[in-house]
């Protein structure tokens, strides 16, 4: 019997029980249904009436959202505000790694192009190389530098200058010396490490071979590349979320910059919002500045560390947050509107809920004492009707909601069970292919063939996921080809035996990956980083009503309480939110088999390290 107590409707102390069997199976009321009949038990013991109650409770409702209403009125501005410098943040951070990213590929470049050989030549052989041979050199060199103009949409030109050529190529050109100034500028460039800088109203990028702090220099080449700054000023222009406003970017010194927007007007304002003190020494910042006229700016900022720049965004606030007036004033229209209505409504509700609620609770009553068969019928056509509609579905349902249940608890252990064999990742498989690689090095032909037989089997089992089953003789070999593979890894360092499954047990079924995991746990733990002979045997004990596997090593780590502490987690798998390794392989057998399968963990009596005994029921089996 299922007992209930709380007082009663004369304020005394109410025990009520509920029937013990409901068709064969053991039943009871849904915690909702009794929480409901504690409610209206606790509303009727009250001292007065339905009406003062509904009064009272609507007032402690309107209360709250008074003062939410007011708290939303002030946090709102600081709500959106942050909303916006979130995404502006985020926009910006997506330009400047972009740019970044397009910086650093044309660095790396223009880099390489101090090993290339035709570079080489024409900076240092080029008085001794035919007529032929330097046209030749120079079409190569002029594909690369139209390499690198194409490879970024910042690249508005590419030259080079070569001294002992006495002449500069260029993408689609060649032609005298370079102006003397002009190669001062990119040795200036390179000595101070600067990735981009200005010369004669131009944004450049510099190379020179070789590098200008070496001993009795003299320039092999000199690469000058020029940067778009139409190009780079649209794409600032792109972080403007809202399309108005000003970005700029600037270097640390002031010496070059590139401005986008109404970032003229708003120049004086980011430079002062820039040398605020709090500001000194960080990456990345947000703020509000305001301009010659007084508008408010949102502002932020963020440090590029290979540009030695700053990238700042300014978006004007009233467009941000000028909506939020009209919102506010139509929020404060409905609060009063509601609280009116509320009142209004109050005493109609009571007017209409108190003798169904009558009707209602005399029901749950009945309910309450095991009465499930209990129905309301009722002439009205208001909502009650529908709510005694909805009493009646529920207590004729209820009679097939412990079926559902069980129906239920077989669906989720079978998902259950697919997301457990999911969760396994073969994590050998990378050592596999480090394997593969050196034997293909040395080569070793024959042994890269057995390797790509295993590889391919092992793929192939894994791969097969419309399964959750297989048979046991499917499973052993699955795990056989794990150890070869692992054999050839680790050589005669580690000794495997692995006995052959007995013909007459190899159609079992079993779930799938349930050896692996525990071959995969031996190496990992117990012999890769074993010092001296491992060995590891798979074998089997067949007894009258059960297949057992057993699986050992010789490992040297394994103490008594970690070994304590592993069966602990076996006895508590259910209630861990993630299983892995023995323990997924342990719950998946006890899917399957319930309390009759499963793993059992001890040490090695033979080897003394781990033993593991997977127990196979074999009545579930056939």
């Amino acid at each position: 019997m299922l007992m209930i107590t709380g007082p009663g409707l004369d304020g005394t102390k109410e025990t009520v029980y509920t029937k013990k069997n409901c068709w064969g199976r053991n039943c009871s009321l849904t915690a909702s249904a009794v929480g409901g009949i504690r409610m209206f038990v606790f509303i009727k013991n009250w001292s007065f009436g339905i009406w003062p109650k509904l009064v009272l409770i609507f007032l402690l409702g309107i209360l709250p959202l008074y003062g939410l209403s007011l708290a939303m009125s002030h946090s709102g501005t600081s709500t959106v505000q942050s909303s916006i410098t979130k995404s502006v943040g985020a926009s910006l951070q997506y330009y400047l790694s972009s740019f970044e990213a397009e910086m650093q590929k044309i660095s790396d470049l223009k880099q390489a192009y101090i090993a290339d050989d035709d570079f080489q030549k024409l900076s240092d052989l080029a008085p001794s190389m035919s007529p032929f041979e330097q046209t030749q050199s120079i079409l190569r060199i002029q594909d690369r530098l139209d390499l690198l103009k194409t490879s970024s949409l910042y690249v508005d030109e590419v030259k080079v200058y070569f001294p002992m050529l006495h002449r500069t190529i260029s993408t689609d050109n060649y032609y005298g010396v370079m102006e003397e100034s002009e190669i001062s500028a990119l040795v200036l460039a390179q000595n101070n490490h600067w990735t981009l800088f200005h010369s004669q109203d131009k944004l450049l990028m510099a190379q020179v071979y070789p590098e200008p702090a070496q001993p009795s220099f003299e320039v092999g080449f000199a690469l000058e590349i020029e940067l778009s700054i139409p190009k780079i000023r649209e794409q600032l222009n792109r972080t403007l979320l809202s399309g108005s406003g000003g970005a700029m970017l600037v270097d640390r010194n002031g010496n070059w910059g590139v401005i986008g927007g109404d970032g003229e007007r708003l120049a004086e304002s980011f430079d002062d919002f820039l040398k605020r003190p709090e500001f000194q020494g960080v990456d990345s910042a947000q703020g509000t500045v305001q301009d010659a006229s007084g508008e408010s700016y949102l502002v932020t900022f963020r440090w590029s560390e290979l540009l030695d720049a700053v990238v700042v965004i300014g978006v004007p606030k009233h467009e941000v947050l000028g909506p939020l007036e009209k919102y506010r004033l139509w929020y404060r229209y409905q609060l009063l509107l509601t609280i009116a209505v509320i009142l209004f409504c109050s005493y109609w509700i009571f007017r209409l809920i108190h003798r169904p609620l009558r009707k209602l609770l005399s029901a749950l009553r009945q309910v309450e004492r095991g009465q499930l068969d209990v129905q309301i019928s009722d002439r009205s056509r208001d909502e009650f009707k529908y709510l005694y509609l909805q009493f009646n579905q529920m207590t004729d349902r209820i009679r097939y909601l412990i079926q559902e249940v069980y129906e239920q608890q077989l669906r989720s252990q079978r998902s259950e069970l697919k997301q457990l064999q999911s969760q396994i990742n073969p994590h050998f498989l990378y050592n596999s292919f480090f394997i593969l690689r050196r034997m293909a090095q040395i080569p070793d032909i024959e042994s890269v063939k057995r390797m790509t037989i295993y590889l391919g089997e092992y793929f192939r089992f894994m791969t097969r996921t419309g399964r959750d089953e297989v048979e046991l003789g499917q499973e052993v070999g699955h795990s056989r080809t794990y150890a070869n593979i692992q054999s050839m890894r680790f050589g005669s360092k580690i000794e495997v035996q692995f006995e052959d499954l007995p013909g007459e047990y190899a159609d079992l079924k079993v779930p799938r990956l349930i050896i692996q995991p525990i071959l995969e746990n031996a190496y990992q733990h117990a012999l890769e980083d074993r010092i001296g002979q491992g060995r590891l045997r798979i074998s089997y004990r067949i007894e009258p009503e059960r297949l057992s596997i057993l699986v050992e090593d010789n490992g040297e780590s394994l103490e008594e309480e970690v070994l304590d502490r592993l069966r602990r987690d076996m006895r508590h798998a259910d209630h861990n939110e993630e299983v892995t390794g023995l323990l997924n392989v342990n719950r998946r057998l006890k899917l399957k088999f319930g309390e009759e399968g499963g793993m059992e963990l001890s040490r090695s009596p033979d080897f003394g390290g781990l033993l593991v005994t997977l127990n196979i029921p074999l009545e579930w089996g056939k």
